[in-house]
């Protein structure tokens, strides 16, 4: 019979086992069955692994290529587009893969799938984002590479890199699905005529991690706090032998344990962490089931005509350090300001006030909420929150950032 077991290593690093208890035939029919649904919980939140993982790898790329003193542009846009097409892959196989995988668990004509189709309905009318680079995914996969324009400017604050495409491009180069082809995001009625990728990524990456983790749980996580409980119970056995010590089960003890072979299964250890799972009561009536923090940049483009302009408290220039841009060309785009932006999942009571004055606080950050949507479980007197929240980090004004440059270009000129 198996048995459960602590191993772990002592100061001289031997390696040690000490037998818990034996367990039965129905103990371990539960150990088993507690695996199989941790197994596969663990696999569908791998399509969110495999996404944030190739999210920190595109923003490593990125933050290595601002601090790069040899630039190569070549070389670079290269990688950039590499690094997109990952990101944008992966984001295709989380909707994909788990749309097969309901189909496959509960049924082509399953209220689950129903549901998941809304879901993905619901994500597609209500962020432009994530809407975007279903489109652009696409678009890249069928036409083109991600990776439109790629600029690198720097001043005396650092580096800056955007990458963009235009929209006139976009439309132009993608025709083959005619009306279809970009009737997720709605792009041809959009306003804007140039899109930032990275501002684009960063916003679906916060709206995918957030809201795709809650719907793998709703339909695969029923049994989750049992099967943390009942894992976790395993762990805290083999560390009160040992506070180091891992819990594994024994397949079978030899006759002689110190000179025999003995086999192990492994027992996961931290589910939620391993699934990637947070959950968080940060008042008496709220719980933070899942959220994103990510940095974002905010630029302020200063044109020429702005430079050349007289200012009376300003230094004025004396001559044209632009004289093949036109007036209303931006000729600096400099770092405005640097905000953290949280987007958080809540579960508490329809009749809680949560509004736009409500100040977030959450490891040490407090998040001004800056959108906030409820979404009722008829079947419970529990809503779901959907909140956008912001804390700012840098701030510089533009009259200053304005005034910095046209004192920097005089200095140049002397």
């Amino acid at each position: 019979m198996p048995y459960l077991a602590a191993v772990f290593s002592k100061p001289d690093k031997s390696f040690n086992v000490r037998f818990i208890r034996e367990l039965s035939r129905e103990q371990y029919s539960e150990f088993e069955k507690t695996l199989a649904e941790f197994n596969k919980l663990h696999q569908r939140f791998s399509l969110l692994h495999i996404l944030e993982q190739n999210f920190s790898a595109l923003n490593l790329f990125l933050r290595r290529l601002c601090e790069d003193s040899s630039f190569n542009s070549y070389k670079a846009h290269s990688e950039a587009n590499r690094h997109l097409m990952n990101y944008l892959s992966s984001g295709y196989a989380l909707r994909e893969h788990l749309e097969k995988a309901v189909k496959r668990d509960f049924g082509r004509k399953s209220k689950e799938l129903f549901r998941f189709e809304g879901f993905i309905e619901y994500l597609e009318r209500t962020s432009f984002e994530y809407a975007f680079l279903q489109d652009f995914r696409d678009y890249v996969q069928h036409c083109g590479f991600p990776v439109g324009e790629m600029q690198l400017t720097s001043d005396k604050h650092g580096k800056i890199l955007t990458l963009t495409y235009s929209k006139t491009a976009l439309l132009t180069d993608y025709k083959t699905r005619g009306k279809d082809a970009w009737s997720k995001s709605n792009l041809p009625n959009r306003h804007e005529t140039e899109f930032d990728l990275i501002a684009l990524v960063k916003k679906h990456h916060l709206v995918a991690m957030a809201e795709f983790s809650i719907i793998i749980q709703d339909f695969y996580g029923e049994n989750l706090n049992r099967i943390e409980e009942i894992l976790s119970g395993y762990d805290a056995e083999a560390k009160n032998i040992e506070p180091n010590a891992i819990a594994k089960i024994a397949m079978s003890v030899p006759p002689n344990p110190s000179n025999g072979r003995i086999t192990f299964r492994d027992i996961p250890r931290n589910p939620f962490d391993l699934l990637g799972i947070f959950r968080k009561r940060i008042s008496r009536n709220v719980v933070v089931l899942n959220y994103q923090l990510i940095e974002h940049d905010n630029y302020y483009d200063v044109r020429k005509c702005e430079v050349m302009g007289f200012h009376p408290e300003m230094t004025n220039l004396d001559y044209d350090p632009f004289p093949e841009a036109k007036n209303g060309d931006v000729v600096l785009r400099a770092l405005m300001s640097r905000d953290l932006l949280l987007y958080a999942k809540l579960e508490a009571p329809v009749s809680l006030d949560l509004n736009l004055s409500t100040c977030l606080e959450l490891d040490g950050h407090r998040f001004f909420i800056d959108k906030i949507s409820m979404r009722i479980n008829t079947d419970s007197d529990q809503a779901l929150f959907d909140v956008e929240g912001s804390e700012r980090k840098i701030y510089r004004e533009p009259i200053k950032i304005l005034a910095e440059f046209r004192k920097e270009l005089a200095e140049k000129r002397s």
